[in-house]
């Protein structure tokens, strides 16, 4: 069985399983797994692994221009420090207890957040409701239409779901980036102040 020096929480670690990302030593550059650049280039010697976002720039390594683990892809279930978890998205949240008796036990709503600088280590995020009080299935259908009208990629934040990417736009038009402006304006959007763990 094979085994990988592997940094996580700072600490370097030997262990079964590579972590997220892989990287070079030497270019101090770091990427997906399966990035072919990566796997063509990288010696045993010269690689190092990664258990996620946070590690790999907190060591100061850059990520790969090839695979671009800076963009996420559909079904990638990204880390709290994720550069996309700062940008423009939809995203899903639940809530419990119910707001009143006749919704399930725990509801789900969705949100359009956004991330500012914010002092002191932590991260402050905007966050505009969208619509409110749904099932789970329902919730992430109506993240997805809000995704697809203002072209916008869909994070789920249930704790189960680990930032599961829901939905990726296949381009952004200017009427898409219109309508997100126009909807910021046009509502007010609360300020979450958030520290991720780990």
């Amino acid at each position: 069985m094979p085994l990988y020096k592997v940094i996580s929480n700072g600490e370097k670690r030997v262990s079964t399983i590579p972590g997220t990302y892989a990287g070079s030593k030497h270019l101090r550059i770091f990427g997906r797994l399966d990035c072919p650049s990566g796997k063509r280039k990288l010696a045993p010697s010269n690689r190092i692994f990664f258990s996620d976002w946070k590690d790999a720039i907190d060591s100061g390594y850059r990520p790969c221009r090839i695979c671009k683990p800076d963009e996420p892809r559909l079904d990638e279930r990204l880390s709290d420090f994720h550069p996309a978890l700062d940008r423009f998205h939809v995203a899903i949240f639940e809530t419990s207890p119910r707001p009143y008796r006749a919704k399930p036990s725990v509801c789900f709503y969705v949100t359009l957040n956004w991330n500012q600088p914010c002092r002191g280590g932590k991260r402050r995020f905007w966050q505009l409701d969208l619509e409110e009080w749904f099932p789970y299935p329902v919730a992430i259908a109506k993240a997805i239409a809000w995704g697809k009208k203002l072209g916008l990629p869909v994070i789920d934040h249930f704790f189960r779901a680990d930032n599961r990417v829901r939905y990726l736009p296949p381009s952004v038009s200017s009427e898409q980036r219109r309508e997100r402006q126009n909807l910021v304006a046009s509502r007010e959007a609360k300020r979450v102040t958030y520290t991720p763990m780990g």
